[in-house]
C-alpha cells in the first residue's frame, strides 16, 4: 500500500452572496443551505478560508504483528 497523508480540519469561510449565481427569490436561508449540500465546493478547499483543528494521520501503511 502507498502511505498518504489525510488532513482533516475544520474550515470556517465568511462570504456575501452573489443572488446572481442562486434561484430568484432565494433566501439567504436557502442559499446558504444550498451551499452547504454541494458535493463540490473547491472555493471553500482551496480558498481564503480560517482553517482550525487541523489534524494529520498516515494511511496506507502496513503493519506487522510479531
Amino acid at each position: 500500500m502507498t502511505e498518504k497523508i489525510k488532513l482533516t480540519m475544520t474550515v470556517t469561510w465568511e462570504y456575501e452572496p452573489n443572488k446572481e449565481d442562486y434561484d430568484e427569490g432565494m433566501t439567504i436561508e436557502q442559499m446558504a443551505e444550498f451551499d452547504a449540500t454541494q458535493p463540490e465546493a473547491p472555493s471553500i478547499i482551496r480558498g481564503e478560508g480560517k482553517y482550525s483543528d487541523v489534524k494529520w494521520e498516515i494511511t496506507g501503511r502496513e503493519y506487522k504483528n510479531e
